[in-house]
């Protein structure tokens, strides 16, 4: 008799209306996913408590960073196709904190049952 076992996908998609991307759940891509995730962090920081006048050059320094984050997450366009059905920042910006915490959310889902996770959270 034959052990079966299922294999598990590595990809999650992503759906923004009728657009769907693909993030990829590999090791190599968490891993730069991670070192991506601090670089972001630190741009973010930036745009915390500015004046009126820092907060016009933040805004389009926000938009920059906000595509640079969706085409390194989605893939290269993602941004433009996203902002194509809609085309406000803001938007975009608050789609962008669903789509982090969602893939937090999704990862968490997908290791915590796993004999590997509990076997390495043992160490």
């Amino acid at each position: 008799m034959a052990i079966k076992i299922d294999i598990k996908k590595t990809i999650i998609p992503v759906e923004f209306g009728d657009l769907v991307f693909e993030f990829d759940l590999g090791d190599k891509n968490m891993k730069d996913v991670e070192k991506k995730a601090k670089e972001m962090e630190e741009k973010a920081k930036k745009y915390e408590d500015l004046s009126d006048e820092e907060n016009e050059v933040a805004e389009t320094e926000a938009q920059t960073f906000i595509k640079e984050s969706f085409d390194y997450l989605l893939g290269d366009g993602a941004f433009e196709k996203i902002y194509e059905q809609t085309p406000n920042i803001s938007f975009l910006a608050d789609y962008f904190l669903q789509l982090v915490e969602g893939i937090g959310n999704e990862v968490s889902n997908r290791t915590k049952h796993t004999k590997r996770h509990q076997y390495l959270n043992k160490k």
